[in-house]
């Protein structure tokens, strides 16, 4: 499976992860308001949904490049092509530096909650499984966007930080 087709998979969980948490929300105020009567685990799996969507989405933002930048300083470096390749280049390697590292805590802290025992508020589920499998996205992540920079880094800056 190539770094694109895993990157668009994950996207369409998360996507479909924000469906799953559209309707949750929905059927919870409406068992809550009409029905005086709210749902079981809705805080539970509100907060899983949304780290789920969270961390699906994050392979396919780092490699299509769409993390957040500012464009202060771009025109002066859009001017210089030598130090446009140099930006671009830091870039990279600080954005694969800070989600490996990110990858590592999110680990730690899976090792800390199995360690510790802690369960979620509500249905009281073990938290490091899915602590565990957010940290494994994110090191996915980290992955395909270290395979992207390896294969572009021979290539000529692109005109716009937001193409692929």
């Amino acid at each position: 499976m190539s770094s694109q087709s895993l990157a668009e998979l994950l996207s369409d969980i998360a996507g479909a992860s924000i469906c799953a948490l559209m309707t949750l929300i929905a059927a919870s105020v409406i068992f809550r308001y009409n029905l005086n009567s709210p749902l079981l685990a809705t805080e539970d799996v509100t907060a899983l949904l949304l780290a789920l969507t969270v961390f699906c989405a994050l392979p396919n933002v780092t490699l299509s490049r769409r993390h957040i930048s500012v464009g202060f300083f771009l025109g002066f470096f859009r001017n210089r092509p030598r130090l446009d390749r140099i930006r671009f280049i830091l870039i990279d390697l600080g954005v694969l530096v800070m989600t490996t590292f990110m990858g590592w805590v999110v680990l730690q802290q899976a090792i800390r909650q199995a360690y510790r025992g802690s369960e979620s508020p509500v249905m009281e589920w073990s938290l490091w499984p899915g602590t565990s499998a957010f940290a494994f996205l994110i090191i996915v992540g980290a992955i395909v966007f270290a395979r992207r920079v390896w294969r572009d880094r021979g290539l000529p800056v692109q005109n716009s930080d937001f193409q692929l």
